[in-house]
């Protein structure tokens, strides 16, 4: 099965060079990141 973002030619050269779950765990990564980052922020804040 083609993912289809790799279909619709989303995916850069370099990008098929890795699997297709890496983008996405790196997403995820990000996103929890920003979030503790966030969640840190508004509790110095005291809101």
């Amino acid at each position: 099965m083609v993912p289809a973002s790799r279909a619709n030619g989303a995916h850069t050269a370099n990008c098929d060079l890795l699997p297709d779950a890496f983008p996405y765990g790196v997403a995820l990564q990000a996103q929890a990141v920003l979030d503790f980052l966030r969640h840190d922020d508004t509790a110095e804040q005291g809101t």
